[in-house]
């Protein structure tokens, strides 16, 4: 498949608008590719089509409104490789790791170990034995995808689950407030972020309140399962509430535009 990014992209005054210009390129064995391009103003978007069948192609718009950003393939409707920062990591992402951490937090009755032991069989993880927090050595998760039941408890592990946290922020931006009042009411609720120091890495919770009875908590663990493209999941009650896919943090195909106000 083939590899593309943007080149060059650039945006000067002309007359009495913006010239935006730029090139698409793909590397290896070039395929004919029709790429569609998007060009966002600050009255609008512009979109045009561009034929690619070598090492690049070039595009131009040109608008009397202030440019803000070029997007190529906005849609991800291209045949093409995507980055692993445009891959957003979701349920399917715990379902096809291999040599996954699972930790059960140190801060929960030992009594919710089936479930958590349930969950990992219904997302194929069978195979993954069950860490103690307690028991973990310190460098125990160092260069692997962690699947967290509970939050962690010790130092060690809630300073590896807030650096996560921190580098998420952008993305607990991108829910409307709806959304994150329906996330924030869950009872039990599943998210999955990308690690910020390997973004082939992934960091999954699973949470639920406190003195919430086992049965309760399995409810809602049954379900997960079956929301495979989701990043995110709220249960009240065992009842699906809240659920979303985390928007990619970053691709080679899209470039924000320094230009000066007019």
């Amino acid at each position: 498949a083939p590899k593309l990014t943007l080149d060059g992209v650039s945006a000067v005054k002309a007359g009495g608008g913006w010239r935006v210009t730029g090139q698409i390129v793909q590397q290896g064995e070039p395929y004919m590719l029709r790429v569609p391009v998007r060009l966002i103003t600050v009255n609008g978007d512009m979109q045009a089509l561009v034929l690619l069948n070598g090492s690049e192609a070039e595009f131009v718009f040109d608008t009397i409104y202030r440019p803000l950003r070029v997007e190529a393939d906005p849609e991800a409707e291209v045949f093409r490789l995507l980055e692993p920062s445009e891959v957003p990591s979701t349920v399917n992402s715990v379902k096809g790791a291999g040599g996954m951490a699972a930790v059960f937090s140190a801060g929960l009755d030992k009594n919710y170990l089936p479930v958590f032991r349930l969950l990992l069989d219904s997302l194929g993880q069978s195979a993954t034995p069950i860490l103690l927090e307690s028991e973990l050595p310190s460098a125990g998760l160092e260069g692997r995808d962690v699947f967290y039941f509970g939050f962690p408890d010790s130092e060690s592990g809630r300073r590896a689950a807030g650096a996560v946290q921190d580098g998420s922020w952008p993305l607990l931006d991108q829910l409307s407030e709806d959304e994150a009042l329906a996330l924030a009411a869950a009872d039990a609720s599943f998210a999955v972020y990308k690690n910020p120091e390997d973004g082939r890495r992934f960091s999954a919770f699973f949470t639920f309140r406190p003195g919430m009875m086992e049965s309760d908590v399995e409810v809602a663990a049954r379900k997960i399962t079956h929301y495979g493209k989701y990043s995110y999941l709220g249960f009240n009650r065992g009842r699906n509430t809240a659920k979303g896919v985390w928007e990619p943090e970053a691709t080679p195909l899209a470039v924000s535009l320094q230009t000066e106000k007019q």
